[in-house]
């Protein structure tokens, strides 16, 4: 996915390509310096290797499903809270040891400076508070005071921001997650989704089919590095530079046209990309929420304009059956004066 000399550079000074290598290779050079070391390095060298394997294991887990992605995630995001939150436990732990060596160090060889003592009040994030009776019998008073505030300080306060941050983490990638599903459509409007990625018939023979399918991709994966036909690294760097010439300066474009596809990815490639993944046009409009506001007010202003509309012809009607009232009267009193005879002969009735 580095497209530039500056972008690799950048790539291999990331911290989790420095991560990725050391788990990578200091495996192979316990083995080879196996001869060379003692028992006891041997040993610790190599659970060192398995504690950071096993952590690249967790971080990769978010691959594998959504739900432990969520784990994954949640961890990172709390680790971010909790650095500040170590340095204070640190240092206060740190005290701790300074205080109960006074007080209890000529009867309690676990208090050394700068080992056990300090390792047993970090134990206490996790374990209740020790209450020793060479303690108490050294000095009643210091012990149980201390006792108290070991079990106050460490115990509730310090395991209550454990669990805040961990809540709020979590909140925050639920909620990230679920803006990247809504967006992740975004691109989609006007268009339906028609590759194999799809079930679009949701028996459980369909589902079960596309899973396996899916599984066999991903092992055939695992093992050669390949899928569509072509060695995968080489299919996203393609893919990217495609995205970038198409405009996408962050290579986020997600739709090309099949033509371009065949020219630049060869014609096996594009076809089986775009069995898995094809896109076609809509049938049905899909409207965004901003049009269908839009369209909500300007409803609302025509039934407004109805109702006036109504009630303008409703007194219209209401005058034109007084004016109907007011002709036939009219009509009435020119005919009573036509059939009178006229009292001025020069005078006709029409004139009248």
């Amino acid at each position: 996915r580095c497209i530039t000399l500056w972008e690799l550079c950048e790539e291999l000074l990331n911290p989790y390509s420095l991560f990725f290598l050391v788990t990578t290779f200091s495996p192979f050079f316990s083995e080879v310096l196996r001869s060379e070391l003692s028992v006891v390095q041997w040993t610790l060298w190599t659970s060192i290797n398995q504690g950071l394997l096993g952590l690249r294991c967790f971080d990769e887990g978010q691959h594998v499903s959504n739900g432990i992605g969520v784990v994954v995630f949640t961890v990172k995001e709390a680790f971010i809270l909790l650095k500040s939150l170590m340095l204070v436990t640190l240092f206060m732990a740190f005290v701790l040891m300074l205080i109960y060596g006074q007080l209890f160090g000529l009867v309690d060889d676990d208090l050394a400076f700068g080992t056990w003592g300090l390792a047993r009040n970090v134990q206490q994030l996790v374990a209740p508070a020790s209450l020793e009776e060479s303690h108490v019998s050294q000095m009643k008073s210091g012990a149980l005071l201390f006792y108290y505030w070991s079990l106050f300080m460490f115990r509730i306060a310090f395991g209550s921001f454990i669990v805040a941050a961990l809540v709020g983490a979590f909140n925050k990638t639920r909620a990230a997650q679920e803006k990247h599903e809504k967006d992740a459509d975004t691109f989609t409007e006007g268009y339906e989704r028609r590759g194999r990625d799809v079930v679009h018939r949701r028996d459980p023979f369909t589902i079960a089919m596309q899973m396996v399918r899916k599984l066999a991709a991903i092992l055939w994966y695992l093992l050669t590095w390949r899928d569509y036909g072509c060695f995968v690294p080489r299919l996203k760097r393609r893919l990217l530079r495609l995205s970038r010439e198409l405009g996408d300066a962050d290579g986020s474009c997600l739709m090309y046209p099949n033509e371009v596809l065949i020219e630049r990815l060869g014609e096996y490639t594009a076809n089986h990309l775009v069995a898995d993944f094809a896109f076609v046009r809509s049938q049905k409009l899909k409207v965004s929420p901003r049009c269908q506001t839009a369209g909500f007010q300007a409803a609302e202003h025509l039934d407004e304009q109805l109702e006036m509309a109504e009630l303008q012809l409703a007194q219209a009607l209401s005058q034109l059956a007084h004016a109907r009232a007011a002709i036939r009267s009219t009509r009435g009193i020119v005919k009573a004066i036509e059939d009178e005879p006229a009292v001025n002969h020069n005078v006709t009735a029409e004139e009248v």
